[in-house]
């Protein structure tokens, strides 16, 4: 299992920064092919937002499903991270 902890604030309030902070923690627990994400965020434009991901890796193509928190589900996210190269 992989946790990790994140701190973001901008120096600026130009459009898509801000200065107020964010705090952010997330998991990745991975189980042979499939791989459960979970995360939190804390401050920042959004206040509080939460996502949850599945991932599946087939070893030349890897899957991920993820929600991040406002309704909209993103299917077929494409990693080029497992392509084997020649």
């Amino acid at each position: 299992m992989l946790v990790a902890i994140d701190y973001n604030q901008g120096f600026n309030d130009q459009p898509g920064n801000t200065t107020k902070p964010r705090t952010s923690i997330g998991a990745d627990w991975v189980l042979g092919t499939i791989a459960v994400r979970s995360g939190f965020s804390f401050g920042g434009i959004d206040n509080f937002n939460w996502g949850f991901g599945l991932g599946l890796d087939f070893g030349i193509l890897a899957l991920n499903f993820w929600n991040s928190g406002y309704g909209k589900f993103n299917f077929f996210q494409f990693s080029q991270e497992s392509f084997v190269r020649f």
